[in-house]
């Protein structure tokens, strides 16, 4: 497993002047965060806001950004490290994508939309000859770091920029921050309870092991193809039950819910395991 990569954010200031701005003024957004990716760079556009320059608290910026940069740099990591087995990573992001894309087109967010579905359209192809290309053939295709890595960055832009305050799509989506994590909670939360497991038994925290949800259905008796299915369906359930009850739960509530369910799982999966597999 790759160890943790470093991200390099770029921030920029847009229409913001040396001169003092007048009360009757316009207001102006705080600065965005760009990163950088492939050719170019993707640029996140500003946080939606209604305060002038002269009322711009710096402390809560730099906290926003850093916020930001943390979580894509989780994200980074959860998508590299999960991808242990032909399509899992491929998949949960083609997943993430499809309802990334669905509520930018609900929004008529097309820039985000198109970059979602843009995004699924390339990995569609890969996703087949990962899963089922022959390497006798020369058909068969896997996902470096850089490929893991783009795709982590991509889908934390998405989330990052569905979690940002705005009127209108609060009233479409409640809880949308829930929502927007929600696409990414399996590879999330996979990645920081085995970091938990290895700090716990005194391990380097990006040392490759046999711990992660793939690797557990595997010890079951599933074949990689039942393991991906199954994973694949968890994450569809954590969406389908995120979005229906983001109208009816908190933030928090809804998020300690996510966690809950996410470790009962893991101490049944891992008693079968103990079940199947004794120890001497």
């Amino acid at each position: 497993e790759a160890a943790c990569v470093p991200l390099i954010a770029v921030t920029t200031v847009k229409n913001i002047h040396t001169t003092a701005i007048p009360s009757t003024s316009p207001t102006i957004n705080p600065p965005s965060l760009s990163a950088c990716f492939i050719t170019g760079s993707l640029l996140i556009n500003p946080v939606a806001a209604t305060t002038t320059l002269s009322t711009i608290d710096t402390t809560t910026i730099m906290t926003k950004y850093a916020i930001a940069v943390n979580t894509i740099s989780a994200n980074l990591n959860a998508i590299n490290l999960i991808d242990g087995i032909d399509g899992l990573a491929s998949g949960l992001s083609m997943i993430a994508f499809f309802a990334f894309g669905c509520m930018f087109v609900c929004l008529h967010w097309w820039l985000y939309a198109f970059i979602s579905f843009a995004a699924l359209g390339a990995l569609i192809p890969f996703f087949y000859y990962n899963m089922f290309g022959q390497t006798r053939r020369g058909r068969k295709v896997f996902m470096g770091d850089t490929g893991s890595l783009t795709i982590g960055l991509l889908l934390a832009v998405m989330a990052i920029h569905l979690s940002m305050s705005d009127p209108v799509k609060e009233e479409l989506f409640p809880g949308a921050i829930v929502t927007a994590f929600s696409f990414l909670l399996v590879p999330m939360l996979d990645v920081v309870r085995v970091v938990l497991h290895r700090l716990r038994n005194h391990q380097p925290p990006f040392l490759p092991d046999k711990n992660h949800i793939h690797h557990k259905f595997i010890a079951l008796g599933m074949s990689q193809h039942q393991a991906l299915g199954f994973i694949l369906s968890i994450a569809w359930l954590f969406i389908i039950a995120n979005t229906l009850l983001a109208s009816y739960l908190s933030v928090t509530v809804l998020f300690l819910l996510d966690v809950a369910v996410w470790t009962a799982m893991h101490f049944y999966i891992t008693a079968k395991i103990t079940k199947k597999h004794p120890r001497n």
